[in-house]
């Protein structure tokens, strides 16, 4: 066979195959065919993609490109639009992620950072020299720096899109042709415009008297909106106007959700959606990414050299050598969890029993009639509730309990929660148990904490469950999908027993559903956790898919109990990533479980490694330690005879006589330290060989 032979063509972009043969085509390196399609695109030609992920975006490549306003989409820049196109594609295609099959939600994390990256090349295309000679004119050096700066920076509202300052700018811009008789006038109708104190920090450069002109501008406008919920101020500038606003010329920034500065909030809050601070989750040494999103940040970019092979016109540079400047570049640590002490979760776990017991039953049938009435009338609950006294509704347990009206306090716009009395006024009406909406939110969030509690599921697990499907024949199992397991969309259903008093609270929000669907109130069975609408239509409830929803009424429920507070005086209000620990943690003090196997079955963990890694600080080198630090702890107020040697080595430390006068969270971290210095051990030790997974827990002093 001669040199000349097809076989040793080297440059395929420009061979012909015989007619016969061009369905080889796509197969040959050099022909860029490859990364032209994924399942979440509708059409890969289009100036503007229509993406079918876990909900539907677009993205507009009309787009100026430098200082001449030559668009992305126009035949001087093709190439790079090609390459852009198809580094996006190639995000989902399993030559960048492998064999998996991206669930929606994955996919999209991994398409945003792209987008984030090219407007960070889009917003620099004039001094990086993008706009003038492409891709192929990025030197390898620059995208080390690149990744060096936005994973330094941790913060891609200031690396890549440089918020505060840009918005700083924008404002004395603006600002600029208000006279001073404007503002007077503005202030007059709106005196809080010109209130400047109490603000704890900043993000902008804004003096106090730009501040209001500020406020002034975007006041005039029409750039406030009044936010009813979660925020410390009555008004919050539109930020996903201003994001429209500036940066018009980039894919992702102008829908950005970037920080609201503190300084433009107007008004103060006459209430909180919760009654006290929420005592900090998660204890990290400072803001900004972990090493592992660094990592994962620089995988991604790391996957336009992957282009080059296929005939792109794209940057060349060592992926392996950007992949290691990504892990040497100086990310915090991941924050440590922090553990519910366990008699703050039995607080909570009694007053939720307790509350769905003794009320729960009479609580659904009240709703449920006053729907069905509503429903009758043509009404919401809410405005047959104002013409109407609720009481002929009530049952003589809900009347008993304090019930007079249908909500302590309510909106008339959605289902929004606001509140116009005083917060000490909300909170003691709340507990007299005076509004059947209350009472109900504070019902759903008890059957949130007892589930949440008992089953140690994820919380998608839970917020995914569906009213009629939820346990099996007998009762006595909950059915669910699994999370973290599968492929793409597809999750495996699981069966894992349920206490009676956890069947007990999903039989009676089924049973809720029921009666509602069965009285016309409900078009169909829907979410379990799904609450009553303050104000929407007769029996609709509203969706609370999204964590933030989730945990409305779970707040709700422990301001009602009156949960603990830490030693700084914020409340301990439940999240479900705690109760899932904390459950691990019972495995400790327990003598009768069933080991580590049972455990992991019961917590749906597909290997050992991954239970221990659920159960512990992602610190690397340790082993057992967060649960084993707050164990350790407990045992040691308990006075456990098996932590006797580590009881006085921590009191000689502090120089105390008392574990009483020292607070938790500090002896837990010093313990912690110790765990991590090898000073100390409490392992599990298996027996018989590891095949009764029976678990005992040991102390001892490493020196």
């Amino acid at each position: 066979m001669t040199k000349s032979s097809p076989l040793y063509v080297t440059d395929w972009s420009a061979f012909e195959l015989p007619e016969q043969l061009h369905h080889l085509r796509a197969f040959l390196p050099g022909i860029t065919h490859q990364y032209r399609s994924a399942p979440w695109l509708e059409d890969y030609e289009s100036e503007v993609w229509n993406v079918l992920l876990h909900y539907h975006f677009t993205i507009d490549w009309r787009i100026p490109v430098g200082q001449d306003g030559e668009l992305l989409t126009s035949p001087k820049h093709a190439e790079l639009w090609t390459t852009l196109r198809s580094w996006l594609v190639l995000q989902t295609h399993r030559h960048a992620a492998g064999r998996v099959d991206y669930a929606p939600k994955a996919a999209y994390n991994s398409l945003r950072c792209v987008l984030v990256v090219i407007d960070y090349l889009l917003i620099n295309a004039e001094t990086s020299g993008l706009a003038r000679f492409g891709l192929a004119g990025l030197s390898a050096n620059y995208w080390h720096a690149l990744v060096s700066t936005i994973i330094e920076e941790g913060n891609n509202d200031i690396s890549v899109y440089r918020w505060p300052k840009l918005l700083t700018i924008w404002l004395r811009q603006k600002t600029e042709s208000l006279t001073e008789e404007e503002v007077a006038a503005t202030i007059a109708k709106q005196t809080d415009l010109s209130d400047c104190r109490n603000i704890d920090s900043r993000m902008t450069q804004l003096t106090d008297a730009e501040v209001v002109r500020a406020r002034v501008w975007l006041w005039n406008a029409g750039l406030y909106k009044e936010q009813r919920q979660n925020a410390d101020g009555r008004y919050t500038p539109n930020i996903a106007a201003l994001a429209r606003m500036l940066y018009p010329h980039t894919l992702a920034g102008h829908n950005g959700r970037f920080g609201v500065p503190q300084e433009l909030l107007i008004g103060e809050r006459s209430t909180r959606t919760r009654e006290l601070p929420i005592s900090k989750k998660v204890v990290t040494p400072e803001r900004g990414w972990t090493r592992a999103y660094g990592t994962k940040f620089a995988t991604t970019v790391s996957t336009l050299a992957l282009l080059n092979r296929e005939g792109f016109v794209a940057p060349e540079f060592d992926r392996e050598e950007l992949l290691a400047t990504g892990r040497s570049v100086e990310a915090r640590a991941a924050g440590r969890h922090r553990t519910l002490p366990c008699s703050v979760v039995f607080h909570g776990l009694n007053r939720a029993i307790e509350y769905v017991v003794m009320h729960g039953e009479d609580l659904v049938d009240s709703f449920v009639s006053l729907a069905r009435r509503a429903h009758i009338t043509g009404r919401s609950i809410t405005t047959y509730a104002d013409l109407n006294d609720i009481t002929p509704h009530l049952t003589w347990g809900a009347r008993q309990l304090g019930v007079t009206r249908w909500s302590v306090d309510r909106t008339s716009e959605g289902s929004v929660l606001t509140r116009d009395l005083p917060a000490n006024d909300y909170f003691q009406q709340l507990r007299d148990n005076v509004g059947l909406w209350d009472c109900m939110q504070v019902l759903g969030g008890a059957c949130k904490v007892v589930v949440g509690s008992l089953m140690a599921r994820r919380l998608k697990e839970l917020s995914d469950l569906e009213a009629g499907n939820c346990l099996d024949a007998s009762g006595t199992r909950l059915i669910f999908h699994k999370g973290k397991s599968g492929h793409g969309t597809y999750r495996e259903r699981e069966a894992r027993p349920i206490h009676p008093i956890g069947a007990r609270c999903v039989k009676l929000l089924e049973g809720m559903q029921s009666l509602l669907v069965h009285a016309g109130a409900l078009n169909a069975y829907s979410g379990l956790f799904r609450a009553p609408g303050i104000a929407s239509g007769a029996g609709v409830l509203t969706s609370n898919k999204h964590a933030s929803r989730y945990y409305e009424n779970v707040d709700l429920f422990c301001d009602y109990a009156q949960m603990p507070c830490d030693h700084a005086g914020a409340r301990y209000y439940i999240r479900q990533h705690q109760l899932r620990r904390w459950f691990a943690m019972m495995f400790f003090w327990g003598n009768s479980f069933g080991g580590v196997e049972t455990l992991r079955w019961f917590l749906g963990h597909t290997d050992q490694q991954h239970l221990y890694y659920y159960i512990t600080e992602s610190t690397p080198g340790t082993v057992l330690l967060s649960v084993s630090a707050e164990w350790a702890v407990e045992a040691m107020r308990r006075s456990a005879p098996e932590t006797d040697s580590l009881a006085a080595a921590v009191l000689e430390h502090f120089g105390a006589t008392s574990f009483h006068v020292l607070e938790h969270d500090v002896v837990e971290a010093y313990v912690s330290g110790l765990l991590e210095e090898r000073k100390v051990a409490i392992e599990p030790v298996f027996l018989d060989r590891g095949r009764a997974c029976r678990i005992a827990v040991r102390l001892s002093s490493l020196s």
